[in-house]
């Protein structure tokens, strides 16, 4: 296969409108959000269990647990939109 042809359908790979890529990057920022603030909420439920401290409105509990929902539901969010212009794209 010639150069040319190769780089073309490189090209056509990454080609896009800038509405679509920028859907894609918010979607990987929330879902990126969402994977860490889930850690932070794993690991205080495990210090927690180790204290038998079963309160569920500790602020190190509650705070990332918001934002792990909320950035996930984002994050979901734009990805559905993100598929949809995708598969209706001419």
């Amino acid at each position: 296969m010639p150069r040319q042809q190769s780089m073309a359908k490189v090209n056509n790979f990454f080609a896009g409108s800038g509405w679509l890529k920028l859907l894609s990057i918010g979607a990987l920022i929330f879902l990126a959000i969402c994977v860490v603030s889930g850690l932070f909420v794993v690991s205080g439920g495990v210090l927690m269990l180790g204290r038998k401290n079963y309160n569920l409105e500790y602020r190190f509990i509650k705070s990332p647990g918001l934002i792990n929902v909320f950035s996930f539901f984002f994050g979901f969010a734009f990805l559905a939109v993100n598929y949809h212009k995708q598969m209706n794209r001419s």
